[in-house]
């Protein structure tokens, strides 16, 4: 083998190793950009879990004080995205002037929005908290209605699902429709139920 074929050897070794090279550093890539987009998704679906524990800290709120609210009255929506803005835009400012009140659970961090003269409250979670640069946020939208001695009652237009007991009845509500699911009990109070969906339940 003379030097010329020594020469044309060594550019094929190191094309070779190059080429390895590169294709590791892809390799690397994809599975990088598949672990980020795993965590991604685990993040935004535990958001909606942080955002239903706030939602049962924005009903306890209401039960104690019906008048509560910490967010001006809504400048009305063109659709649900401009909405989410405003509720995102509202836990902003709360930041900017120090009275975000954020409560840590597992998985995240929630807060709640509820607009000055408004019958509804947003519940909001970020996983895995409200200051991480990757934060995933969630916003649940639910809807009230005075009742005849001036408390709240939920109104499950789009359904109710828990982490934790729930009792359906007690007191009649009429003209909703929606689903019931528990990951404990799902009990009937003692009035007629009438649900206007499905439910389901983990226990009994």
């Amino acid at each position: 083998m003379d030097n010329r074929d020594d020469g044309i050897a060594i550019i094929w070794v190191v094309l070779a190793a190059a080429f390895i090279a590169a294709l590791s550093t892809v390799l690397i890539f994809r599975a990088t950009s598949n672990s980020d987009q795993q965590l991604a998704e685990r993040r935004f679906d535990t958001a909606l879990f942080v955002a239903d524990s706030g939602l049962n800290a924005a009903l306890e709120q209401l039960y104690l004080d019906p008048d509560f609210f910490n967010a001006p009255t809504d400048p009305g929506f063109a659709d649900e995205s401009a909405e989410k803005d405003w509720v995102l835009g509202e836990i902003a400012d709360m930041d900017a002037l120090g009275t975000l009140d954020l409560e840590p659970v597992e998985g995240g961090e929630y807060a709640y929005v509820r607009p000055e003269d408004s019958e509804v409250v947003y519940a909001v979670g970020f996983s895995p908290s409200y200051a991480d640069p990757d934060v995933s946020s969630r916003v649940i939208k639910v809807d009230y209605t005075p009742d005849i001695d001036n408390t709240y009652v939920f109104l499950p237009n789009f359904g109710i699902a828990s982490g934790g007991e729930v009792t359906v009845g007690g007191r009649g509500v009429g003209g909703i429709k929606g689903g019931a699911h528990s990951n404990e009990d799902l009990k009937k109070g003692n009035s007629k139920t009438e649900i206007t969906g499905c439910t389901s339940a983990t226990d009994d």
